[in-house]
């Protein structure tokens, strides 16, 4: 006995006609005769008796069609279990920059939170590129399935992406540095600036868009996190670029500078068309994208940045 015999038998119980139930499962007549046929021969009784073009279910068929139901049942609800087992395990690769780890990360808890419940066993890996192109290039190679990153340019055409926060980047001086009182002489200077800001200035540069900066570009001091940036612009070591929001000093001695016209600068996730997003991935992409986490994101940054 087998599932296709009983499915198969249990649709002309159902419709009283091999025909039609041929019809219904999307299958040959002559399939459904066999499967039927395989199962009288099996347990050695006839299962219909033909009354014109109608079947009628004989004592044998009638107990053999109230159990095949049941079975039948089962199987469907230990396949939808199995199913759903399957699902709430496996892989889950998230990017995060380390512009987005100060601010970012803590949000995070809550939604890893509601992922874990949704999806309990699932391997949540947190991975860290220092800028915005190697984590696409991650994407683009199937080596992450989300990232949460900034960039200052339109992101390549392989990728999607949901905004999160929008801003521009600064130039960061001392309160006594010269280009506290206008940001043109900044090509005089070394500068002093994330890896992932880096990153955004060399690939704006390859692109010449840099040029309406008037900006030269003589990376002196390169830092993973943008907390180190401050003591050496407090010190005149370096001229700052930072993100608006992202990086806030606390001293009073270090100023900010906007750039004119202004360099836009953009915090969200990122996927990759060609992916096909597993159902813990879709999940998470969609808290994410929520209105109540863009909200809390934009309240994040909007503060840091008054």
């Amino acid at each position: 006995m087998k599932l296709s015999q009983l499915r198969y038998f249990c649709e002309a119980c159902r419709v009283n006609n091999i025909t039609q139930a041929a019809k219904n499962l999307y299958v040959s007549q002559s399939a459904v005769s066999v499967q039927i046929k395989e199962l009288e021969e099996e347990f050695d009784v006839r299962l219909f008796v033909r009354d014109n073009n109608r079947l009628q279910l004989t004592e044998a068929g009638q107990k053999l069609w109230k159990h095949a139901q049941q079975i039948l049942r089962q199987a469907d609800q230990v396949s939808l279990e199995m199913a759903e087992l399957k699902n709430r395990s496996g892989r889950l690769r998230v990017n995060l920059t380390p512009s987005c780890i100060p601010c970012i990360l803590p949000l995070l808890g809550e939604t890893f939170r509601q992922l874990r419940d949704k999806y309990p066993n699932v391997e949540l890996q947190i991975q860290e590129e220092p800028a915005g192109g190697a984590a696409a290039q991650l994407l683009l190679e199937g080596r992450a399935d989300l990232a949460l990153m900034s960039m200052a340019k339109e992101p390549p055409r392989q990728l999607e992406s949901e905004t999160l926060y929008s801003s521009a980047l600064l130039a960061c001086v001392s309160r006594r540095h010269p280009l506290a009182f206008g940001w043109r002489q900044l090509a005089q200077y070394p500068l002093a600036l994330t890896a992932s800001t880096r990153a955004v200035l060399e690939s704006l540069r390859k692109e010449g868009l840099l040029k309406q900066y008037g900006l030269e570009l003589d990376y002196r001091f390169v830092f993973s996190q943008p907390s180190a940036l401050e003591q050496l612009v407090e010190k005149d070591f370096g001229v700052g670029v930072a993100a608006h929001g992202i990086f806030m000093p606390k001293s009073d001695r270090v100023k900010l500078l906007p750039l004119e016209p202004p360099m836009p600068f953009h915090l969200g996730v990122f996927w990759s068309k060609k992916a096909t997003l597993s159902d813990q991935a879709r999940f998470l992409l969609q808290l994410i994208c929520a209105p109540s986490f863009r909200r809390q994101v934009r309240q994040i940054y909007g503060q840091s940045a008054e």
